[in-house]
């Protein structure tokens, strides 16, 4: 195979990325600065750190170029006072050159300052966990500028701050230590501190990091009381669970563990949940029923006690803190009345109890039906379910993941009556339906069985032409019902099957027990009462025509009268010999549709105008009430309402305060031909109320005036005379009357 000259050079610069990247790790420098915290060359400086003395590095304005193919690449650095430098925290970290981009060694570094944290108890993490109080701890702290980073005014070591926040969430005074490595440990003695959550973080001290100011992420660990403890996630199991349980003592110490006062064969048993459990002492079944354990480094020791072959009751749980020669060691046993010493101990209490069944069943099945019998058990492997004094259904049957069962009944061939549903968890012992006479279940519950059944109704009783009618009901045990729909003259010979024709045979579907179903009126039907029959079969599943639900076929009626066909339909469905078959009719009244107002009071200009009316048009149908006469155009749209099976209502509030004065004539329209009217007065508005005038002072009484010279009389000023109403000329009179005939051709119009 040849290469070509391209992939040679491709080769040629990948080669040379990696070798400079080598050189690059290779010239991480390892060595602190100098005896006066100055930066001498090949030193690292941190993002955040000001006043630098640089001039190692040039001592004069000088540029520093990000090397290529570094982390640094095109960031450029000018230094214009070599004494006095700021690594500005927008700075790429990565190695930096005097002499520009291309330079091979770098004459600087650059790194973002970060503080790792940890708390230590004998040499593990206890960052989330615990500690008994009173013993020592290790805080430790990870800068990665340890050892590098110095006090840039005198070259001695930065230092950090260690700030603790107690479980009162109150800040304590401050530790410092020095950083002069990348890891840092500091010793804290907790005997002093109290018990509870503690909060820690470790900050620069930002005097001795030339203003570095970052912090470590704030972690938790709680200190709690030295006694010896024991504790149960529940205080209360099902029979099957485990007791999870929990002991608190000292870091890495064995302590005794056992269950008090156990019944021969009703035992639970100490699981070896982990190596540090060693279960000992066994009872007459063979359970575990005492163990040494041994507690981690946080002083926590978990275990768990199984209760599947316990009795249910209370037991209680003992822990020691046990000297050597009061139990055989190492792994001795020892009952709990029998073990004596004057150390820590401990004891908890959890109570076993019947494992529940929760169902998921209905209450209520048609007989014929698969009814799912479907459950959850608290605790547990396989469950038995039986019909109580009738049958096994199921014998072991396997929980799911969730502690689920689901199991079909058959009801095929019962009877109508209550039937009481058991369930019994992990009972290996029982197999047939007698062997669970005297045994106590663990759940059951009760479902019924009954008859289909069928129940129809209609939301309106009258329905105008057009419009459409609704029927809807119940139907438990099937998936269809068929109806028929015959009009008052029957099916009319020679017509195609319809509403037009007087007869219509179809079918609903029944979902969640529930049907309804919509026919419409067509305009030109026969009026009159019209019959629904809706049916369905019996608990066989089939009418007496052998047809199923939803496929019912009576035959030919054509010609045939609404008494004839209603009799028709009786004889093979209901009422043929033996038949279980379920017939409902309902009867409604089809007639041409109309609106009617209702009275109206007349008002004033401003008043409410409330109109009323009767319709039987369909719900939600829109009527329109609008100005059919009168001085101004008023307007106003309702809907239908079916507040009763009879008859629609509609109303509506017409606003007049931009009316006028005058006798109006309203109009109600439907949209479909259907009107009504009726007229009504809207006259002046209320007056306002007139405040009441303030009395009127007293005037106080005066002195007789002095009586003036007589002047001589003015001449009178005549009076004017009152014009007299000048008689209508024929100017007025023939525009009167063409107003008067506008308004007869606007009532022609209307009509």
């Amino acid at each position: 195979m040849t290469t070509n000259n391209k992939g040679k050079a491709i080769i040629g610069i990948a080669l040379a990325a990696i070798m400079i990247a080598s050189v690059f790790v290779a010239m991480v420098p390892t060595s602190a600065r100098d005896a006066g915290g100055n930066i001498v060359k090949k030193d690292v400086v941190y993002q955040g750190e000001k006043g630098l003395d640089v001039s190692d590095l040039g001592t004069a304005t000088f540029t520093l170029s990000g090397m290529a193919d570094s982390t640094a690449d095109g960031q450029l650095i000018t230094v214009s006072n070599e004494g006095n430098f700021a690594v500005s925290t927008s700075y790429k970290v990565g190695p930096y050159n005097l002499t520009g981009r291309e330079g091979t060694i770098a004459d600087l570094y650059i790194e973002e300052p970060e503080i790792g944290i940890d708390v230590r108890l004998e040499g593990s993490s206890i960052i989330d966990g615990n500690v008994p109080q009173g013993y020592d701890i290790t805080l430790r702290a990870k800068p990665n500028f340890g050892g590098i980073m110095k006090d840039a005014t005198d070259g001695t070591a930065s230092t950090l701050n260690i700030k603790f926040t107690d479980p009162s969430n109150v800040l304590q005074d401050s530790v410092a230590i020095d950083a002069t490595a990348n890891e840092i440990d500091e010793p804290i003695d907790t005997a002093g501190m109290a018990t509870g959550t503690w909060k820690v973080k470790v900050s620069t001290n930002k005097d001795t990091c030339n203003q570095v100011d970052i912090s470590s992420s704030t972690v938790e660990f709680t200190i709690r009381s030295a006694d010896l403890a024991i504790d149960a996630t529940e205080d209360e199991v099902a029979k099957g669970d485990n007791m999870v349980l929990k002991v608190n003592g000292n870091p890495k110490t064995e302590y005794y563990v056992a269950i008090e006062g156990v019944t021969a064969d009703k035992e639970p048993a100490i699981g070896l949940s982990s190596a540090d459990v060693t279960a000992v002492g066994t009872g007459e079944s063979g359970a575990a029923t005492a163990a040494w354990i041994i507690t981690g480094s946080d002083g926590i020791a978990d275990f768990k006690i199984d209760t599947e072959g316990a009795d249910k009751r209370t037991y209680t749980i003992h822990v020691w803190e046990v000297e050597a020669g009061k139990v055989p060691q190492p792994y001795g046993w020892a009952d709990p009345d029998d073990v004596t010493h004057d150390l820590k101990d401990a004891k908890v209490k959890v109570k076993v109890v019947s494992a529940e069944v929760t169902f998921d069943i209905p209450t209520k099945a048609v007989i014929g039906e698969d009814v799912k019998i479907k459950g959850a058990i608290s605790a547990g492997d396989k469950v038995d379910v039986i019909i109580k004094d009738e049958t096994v259904l199921e014998d072991e049957e396997p929980v799911d993941e969730d502690n689920e069962f689901d199991v079909e009944w058959d009801t095929d061939g019962y009877t109508v009556g209550s039937y009481t549903i058991e369930v019994y968890i992990d009972r290996d012992d029982l197999a047939d339906i007698g062997d669970y006479d005297d045994v106590d279940p663990d759940g059951k519950t009760t479902v019924r069985l009954i008859d289909p059944d069928l129940d129809a109704s209609q939301p309106r009783n009258v329905v105008a032409e057009g419009d459409d009618y609704e029927f809807e009901g119940t139907a438990s045990g099937m998936s269809d019902i068929d109806y028929l729909l015959v009009g008052p003259k029957g099916w009319k010979a020679n017509q195609p099957e319809g509403i037009l024709a007087g007869f219509v045979k179809g079918s609903a579907s029944v979902s969640d027990d529930e049907f309804s179903e919509e026919e419409t009126m067509t305009d030109g039907l026969d009026t009159g009462i019209w019959i629904a029959v809706i049916l369905s079969p019996g608990r066989d599943g089939e009418y007496d025509t052998g047809d199923t639900a939803g496929n019912l076929d009576v035959g030919d009626l054509s010609g045939k009268t609404q008494a004839q066909i209603l009799e028709i339909g009786e004889d093979v469905t209901t009422g043929a010999a033996g038949s279980d078959d379920i017939m409902r009719t309902l009867s409604f009244k089809v007639e041409s549709g109309y609106v009617r107002f209702d009275s109206v009071e007349d008002v004033g200009v401003g008043d409410p105008l409330n109109i009323t009316g009767t319709t039987n048009r369909e719900p939600d149908t829109t009527i329109t009430i609008s100005t059919f006469a009168g001085p101004t155009d008023l307007l106003a749209l309702c809907e239908v309402e079916w507040t009763t099976a009879d008859k629609g209502t509609f109303s509506a509030t017409v606003d007049t305060a931009d009316a006028v004065e005058g006798t109006y004539t309203l109009e109600a329209d439907d949209g479909d031909g259907h009107t009504d009217t009726i007229t009504v007065t809207i006259g002046a508005a209320a007056p306002a109320p007139t405040a009441t005038p303030a009395p009127t002072a007293t005037p106080a009484p005066t002195s007789a005036p002095t009586v003036p010279p007589t002047a001589a009389p003015a001449t009178p000023v005549p009076a004017t005379p009152t014009p007299t109403p000048e008689e209508p000329g024929f100017e007025a009179v023939f525009a009167i009357a063409g107003l008067l005939a506008v308004a007869y051709l606007v009532l022609r119009i209307k009509k």
